[in-house]
């Protein structure tokens, strides 16, 4: 690669949005204002101790997605990772991230499910849930130089066959828990299903690099989604989409916990700075969300939803918000961050803003 054009791509990987997000199709109404920018942004989630967020850019076409930063302070974004970025080079004795057997970067990558977490190098560790060009779940490191955020590829696990991964979250021991969606060969009848039918098609499982991927026991539902644990590892949080409700289980015995119906089907679970649980719910079926902009070229979705906050030691549910479809909709995530809500989407060209409780 040439100097020219590794200038351009720095260029493009630092460039700010503020035309994007002031533009006449990105203007706030009925309670949500929208910051534009972005590839489909399905997750969402805060970086510890920076007034910043990280942004999945997800596809659902087999094209390249990538992972953004947005500075809360003055909504600039910057591209962090691509799959044609550079592999960054390691001290010789520089373990590999996730599982030694990993067979190298991807040579395509879009965002599902992430999280990000602090780690001991004194940077950030950006899992990613990846379809494209293989089922893997990508490590980037996160670093941050002065105002600049940049990302990394550092290592992945492959995931196996007989699983379909929708979300996850890291373990405190260096492992992660992942929520099983439902067997491949069921999928494409997932559109076809009504809401809330109840039908229990995964569960949430767990990965560490002694043992590979193993079941938790207790947390078979009706296609989980979004998945969270405690600060300890001690108690996992599942959304069941097609149940419309979130679950807390013990993960050690299996034990169900609590239980919290919700309106509407959960999608993904982030933790507030408040410790609180946030996520979204969608009002709407499969279908409609599908038709509507799945795969599709459009600005965002309509499709309406709802956001909850949760307590995670009871399950006490708060509605904090339900969209009318102007703007922005069909939200799949949802943080707290300061006085704002933030609300990822399965489609379009940006997130979303709300004011916190």
């Amino acid at each position: 690669m040439n100097l020219i054009t590794l200038l351009l791509l720095a260029l493009f990987a630092m460039c700010s949005v503020a035309d994007d997000v002031l533009d006449d199709d990105c203007q706030p109404a009925n309670g949500i204002t929208p910051i534009c920018g972005f590839l489909p942004p399905e997750d969402i989630d805060a970086i510890p101790g920076r007034n910043a967020l990280v942004v999945g850019g997800f596809s659902l076409d087999n094209q390249n997605g990538d992972v953004r930063v947005l500075d809360l302070s003055d909504h600039s974004i910057t591209t962090i990772y691509t799959p044609d970025m550079p592999v960054a080079s390691g001290a010789a004795d520089d373990v590999p991230w996730g599982d030694s057997d990993c067979p190298g970067p991807p040579t395509g990558f879009a965002a599902h499910g992430i999280q990000i977490t602090e780690n001991a190098h004194g940077s950030y560790t950006l899992l990613v849930v990846n379809h494209t060009s293989r089922e893997a779940i990508e490590w980037i490191e996160v670093k941050q130089d002065g105002a600049r955020f940049s990302g990394a590829w550092k290592g992945c696990v492959i995931v196996d066959p007989g699983l379909w991964i929708n979300d996850i979250a890291m373990l405190p021991d260096g492992g992660f828990v992942a929520s099983h969606m439902m067997p491949r060969k069921i999928s494409r009848s997932i559109f076809d299903r009504e809401p809330n039918d109840r039908v229990e098609t995964g569960y949430v499982v767990e990965w560490h690099k002694e043992t590979g991927w193993t079941k938790i026991k207790g947390t078979e539902g009706a296609l989980p989604n979004g998945v969270q644990v405690s600060a300890d590892g001690a108690t996992v949080y599942s959304n069941h989409y097609f149940a419309n409700q979130i679950v807390a289980i013990d993960r050690a015995s299996g034990e169900r916990l609590w239980t919290t119906p919700l309106d509407g089907a959960p999608d993904n679970i982030n933790i507030g700075d408040d410790g609180k649980l946030y996520l979204p719910t969608h009002l709407v079926n499969l279908r409609e969300i599908r038709d509507q902009c799945l795969g599709k070229d459009v600005p965002y979705c309509t499709a309406q939803f709802s956001v909850y906050a949760i307590e995670p030691d009871d399950g006490q549910a708060t509605r904090l918000f339900t969209s009318s479809g102007t703007q922005f909709g069909a939200s799949t995530a949802a943080i707290k961050v300061g006085e704002f809500v933030y609300l990822g989407a399965v489609g379009g060209n940006r997130i979303g803003r709300i004011g916190a409780p």
